[in-house]
């Protein structure tokens, strides 16, 4: 039995969605976590596009300032439980794609959000939820507490759900 799990979050670059990955790693009942956060990328039909494609570069556009410190929150407060935090990208919504993609990276656990809908600013992304439902992994269902003031936060400051005690 592993020791060390690595877990897929689906994830849309906003701070609101780490309340999904703060309350997997809550759910989890391993101590230590590789933690994916995973994000879909429909790619252009151009050539140059193809040719010249780079993850980190969309990685760039759609990660914000406040995505990455609050991404640094988490990494600290649950210092002792993840092991790694990486962001990643998918670019198919093709089923056979994505059960390739969870092999290759060794998933073990994959987490699906209950009563809470992705929002997706990026021109090019997709939600990756309906793959997370059909694939061989059986998802774990995870419902986020949220209260109305996380939408009333102004930009800037802390969201009360990384606070203590939330």
């Amino acid at each position: 039995m592993k020791t060390i799990k690595k877990i897929l979050v689906p994830n849309d670059f906003s701070v609101k969605s780490l309340l999904l990955l703060r309350n997997a790693i809550e759910s989890s009942t391993h101590q230590r976590l590789h933690v994916v956060l995973l994000h879909g990328i429909l790619l252009s039909d151009s050539i140059t596009e193809l040719l010249f494609f780079r993850k980190e570069k969309y990685m760039e556009e759609l990660c914000t300032k406040d995505f990455e410190d609050a991404c640094e929150l988490l990494k600290n407060k649950f210092q002792s439980r993840i092991v790694s935090l990486r962001l990643d990208i998918i670019t198919s919504r093709d089923r056979n794609y994505f059960q390739h993609y969870l092999e290759a990276n060794e998933i073990d656990e994959v987490y699906l959000p209950q009563n809470f809908e992705l929002e997706f600013f990026g021109k090019r992304s997709f939600d990756i939820v309906p793959l997370l439902r059909t694939c061989t992994i059986t998802p774990i269902p995870v419902r986020l507490f949220v209260r109305s003031e996380i939408d009333l936060t102004p930009a800037g400051r802390i969201p009360p759900f990384f606070r203590p005690g939330f």
